[in-house]
């Protein structure tokens, strides 16, 4: 909790109105206000926050930041005057939010933070983290996507005597990571893996590699690093200073098998174990969440109920009924490595009694390496037991061009607006229709929309 003097003292800033009340809680929409929220306005490419301060106060903020240079300043402090509301001028509101969770990150310094980052699996292996956590320790996590240099300090303002807070790590470039590392102070830091995810960005995985080591320029003194040492990138890693790296691999794991309709058995601690998985690093995923479960000095029963109770985020593996059918939604975003491994496992796991329709969609970032990574995916499909491949955007004319297997059918869709959505959904349903029992798997960049094709059938269910 701050009170206008101490928000002011951390920010630099200078007060234009105080109402002498106290802040619980911080936000940069001023759309939904949290009780005795202070709004912070973020200038973005397309938008300037400070013009929705008055949103804010209208919506039922009692303070605000504003920048020092905006031209309707003085209208601002008029009403902010005449409503009582707290007011800041500050010269950069980003900087302002970040000296703000940084203050609070020192205010709860004992809290316990686990930073993730990797090109795939970060919201998996969070939620997976948190389901077990949260059974003994009161615990905080990244929202949704919020793991950027905005997300991340938001994030990191919701600290209030928590036990642990579990962040998500994203970047697009050499040195964000490091930002987001330096700023939140974790405790234990996690690589998941080192993709095709940014290649466009940073042109290789040697880059990417670098990248995402950046997580352990923040870790605390003695902190630890987890490294996923089936990840031909991350298993030699050894870095030679002030933390501890342990490593996590399927070895941690005795007399692993999997049978059929998805389970995996495997042995912990003598006891056996029964999971089904919905992808490839669900496994791997439960070895981490064990790994730290027993830094947390958790007892195996509550890790065994834990996990048993987990289910995938939205749009990550997720899975849906349509009559006899099944419907994969992997649509949350894609890169080479995800849609290979998806596509892998959907063939692996379905082929023997379901037919096989993907639905694929641009993979984005890739740069100058997406014609190639786009044309791998197409030689895995024509090589495969696939029946019906629909594609939507500008890429995926490369993955249709290495279809030269007659007998999997190809249907090309644009999503322009709703007519083509209702379009491509009565298409998708016919051939779930036709087919009877199959698998549709939808897997695509987040921008693509393909989430909107899957609502649009399931809710026509």
């Amino acid at each position: 909790m701050y009170d206008i003097k101490e928000i002011n003292r951390v920010v630099g800033g200078k007060i234009l109105n105080n109402n002498n009340e106290l802040i619980e809680n911080f936000t940069i929409d001023s759309r939904t206000i949290p009780n005795n929220a202070v709004f912070i306005p973020i200038i973005g490419q397309k938008h300037d926050g400070n013009t929705f301060i008055l949103d804010a106060i209208k919506n039922g903020c009692i303070a605000s930041l504003i920048t020092k240079s905006y031209k309707k300043k003085k209208e601002v402090i008029k009403i902010c005057k005449k409503k009582n509301i707290s007011l800041i001028e500050v010269d950069n509101t980003m900087n302002a939010l970040t000296l703000l969770a940084q203050d609070n990150r020192v205010k709860n310094k004992d809290t316990i933070v686990i930073g993730i980052t990797g090109s795939n699996g970060k919201t998996t292996t969070k939620e997976l983290l948190y389901t077990v956590l949260k059974n003994k320790y009161n615990v905080l996590k990244t929202e949704g996507n919020m793991n950027n240099h905005i997300g991340l300090p938001l994030t990191l303002l919701k600290l209030k005597n928590h036990d642990i807070c579990i962040l998500e790590m994203g970047m697009n470039h050499i040195g964000e990571i490091e930002k987001l590392s330096e700023l939140a102070k974790p405790d234990i830091a996690i690589i998941t893996n080192i993709g095709t995810a940014h290649i466009g960005n940073l042109g290789s995985k040697e880059k990417i590699l670098e990248a995402k080591l950046e997580i352990a320029k923040g870790l605390k003194e003695n902190g630890i690093l987890f490294l996923n040492i089936e990840d031909e990138y991350l298993k030699n890693v050894n870095l030679n200073n002030h933390i501890n790296i342990y490593k996590y691999g399927y070895d941690d794991f005795n007399n692993i098998k999997k049978k059929k309709n998805n389970f995996i058995y495997f042995e912990v601690e003598n006891k056996a174990f029964k999971f089904k998985i919905e992808g490839e690093y669900d496994l791997l995923n439960i070895i981490l969440a064990y790994k730290i479960c027993k830094l947390f000095n958790m007892n195996f029963k509550t890790f065994r109920k834990s996990i048993k109770h987990y289910s995938h985020p939205k749009m990550r593996m997720e899975k849906k009924k349509f009559g006899k059918n099944i419907i994969i939604d992997d649509s949350y975003n894609a890169n080479y490595d995800s849609m290979k491994s998806g596509i892998e496992y959907i063939i692996k796991t379905y082929e023997k009694k379901y037919h096989i329709l993907l639905y694929l969609g641009d993979m984005l970032e890739l740069g100058e390496w997406s014609e190639h990574y786009h044309r791998r995916i197409g030689k895995l499909i024509n090589n495969s037991n696939v029946d019906v491949l629909y594609t939507t955007g500008q890429n995926t004319k490369y993955i249709l061009e290495e279809i030269k297997n007659d007998k999997i059918i190809k249907n090309e869709f644009k999503i322009n607006n709703d007519n083509d959505i209702i379009n491509i959904r009565n298409n998708v349903i016919s051939d779930l229709n036709k087919y009877k029992k199959s698998v549709l798997y939808v897997k695509a960049s987040r921008s693509i929309g393909l989430n909107k094709i899957v609502d649009s059938i399931i809710n026509d269910n």
